[in-house]
């Protein structure tokens, strides 16, 4: 590694710790809202009666909910469209990406088997935001698979 490689990689240190930092925060306001939501749900299931208010309350808090998670998904998708933006120049971003990434997603597994045992929450409703960003991964995965396919093909092809 050459001695100007270091301040390109603090950078890269800066802005990953700026990422996980952001989804981690997001995140956590989704643990919050969904066990408050919870925790309302009860209060509202031991009335008799649902007053407009609640009805109201509880639609506010399911639209703050959906956008909570899909701040969480543009979060990923920026990310990912800087990573395939820069891959030219830096052709390890999305090992980097994947890498971060697979650290998040291993935190929230290990922080929502813990959760789920203090609290009412299931392991599935706490890792609801990651099942949602499955699909763009598996995706993303097949489509950098098939243009590594292509680029050897094409190398074995010239030779």
């Amino acid at each position: 590694m050459k001695g100007s490689d270091f301040p390109r990689l603090k950078k890269e240190c800066e802005s990953c710790s700026i990422y996980i930092a952001l989804m981690s925060v997001i995140y956590g306001a989704y643990v919050w809202l969904f066990h408050y939501r919870k925790s309302m749900s009860e209060v509202w299931q031991s009335k008799s009666i649902i007053t407009p208010e609640d009805s109201a309350m509880i639609a506010q808090l399911g639209m703050w909910s959906e956008a909570i998670e899909v701040s969480f998904l543009l979060l990923f998708a920026g990310m990912m469209v800087i990573c395939f933006l820069k891959r030219q120049s830096d052709r390890l971003i999305f090992r980097n990406f994947f890498g971060v990434n697979g650290i998040l997603a291993l935190g929230i597994v290990v922080f929502s088997l813990a959760f789920n045992q203090f609290t009412t929450l299931t392991f599935m409703d706490l890792v609801l935001p990651l099942i949602n960003l499955l699909s763009i991964i598996i995706l993303l995965t097949i489509y950098l698979v098939l243009e590594w396919f292509i680029k050897y093909r094409n190398i074995e092809s010239r030779a």
